[in-house]
């Protein structure tokens, strides 16, 4: 199940200037694996201070451990999604 995750914070709690936080939240990423969560795109909007991933996983309660060390850094949006081309390709046949 493909899930969207909108991560935002404000320029005065921003994580990137703070080393502890910077960490945690490299570790997180990486260990998404470890979770049966793929990670199939992260992008950035470092002015706009928001992350945008598309990630894979089979298991929401997996999904929400995986995101539990990071929510003192962000506000999170998840919500679920599909792809929309191959939706349109079921659909045509």
């Amino acid at each position: 199940m493909l899930f969207h995750i909108t991560q935002t914070h404000s320029h005065q709690n921003c994580p990137a200037h703070d080393s502890d936080a910077m960490a945690t939240i490299m570790k997180w990423y990486l260990s998404a694996s470890d979770f049966g969560i793929k990670i199939v795109a992260a992008h950035g909007d470092s002015p706009g201070h928001a992350a945008f991933s598309v990630v894979d996983c089979d298991s929401v309660e997996n999904l929400q451990k995986w995101i539990d060390p990071i929510l003192p850094y962000f506000n999170n949006d998840i919500r679920p999604v599909s792809d929309v081309m191959s939706v349109m390709k079921r659909l045509q046949g």
